[in-house]
């Protein structure tokens, strides 16, 4: 769930809010790599591995000095910058992550228009 949330706001275009929400995402996950190994391997493989080169682009900037260090470690090749014409491609919402999106952002005027990917619950498109 949590890394649906992180995909579908790093597919949206840039406003304060959406930026203000990837910064307390990727701050919760520094948090878990201070925590034990355990919960670290939890944060990078949950949320950072195998991610397309797109995601990386877009999530740079949130990316903190601990989740830096592990990624430079396991998977280099997160720092390849070479995504011309990369974009998201579909994003499959199981669990009403676009909705609650929505309601985040309201105020900056959002709507689930403006929100990429498909929300499917049990089975049905919403």
């Amino acid at each position: 769930m949590f890394a649906c949330y992180v995909e579908v706001l790093l597919a949206m275009r840039r406003s304060a809010g959406r930026d203000e929400l990837l910064r307390r995402a990727f701050t919760f996950v520094e948090e878990m790599f201070a925590a034990d190994g355990h919960v670290a391997d939890l944060a990078f493989i949950g949320l950072f591995e195998g991610r397309p080169a797109w995601w990386f682009r877009e999530a740079a900037e949130f990316i903190g000095p601990r989740a830096v260090q592990e990624l430079d470690r396991s998977a280099p090749y997160w720092r390849n910058t070479d995504t011309t014409g990369e974009t998201a491609s579909e994003i499959i919402d199981l669990y009403g992550v676009r909705q609650l999106i929505v309601s985040l952002l309201s105020a900056e005027g959002v709507k689930a228009d403006d929100v990429p990917g498909n929300t499917y619950i049990d089975g049905t498109k919403r």
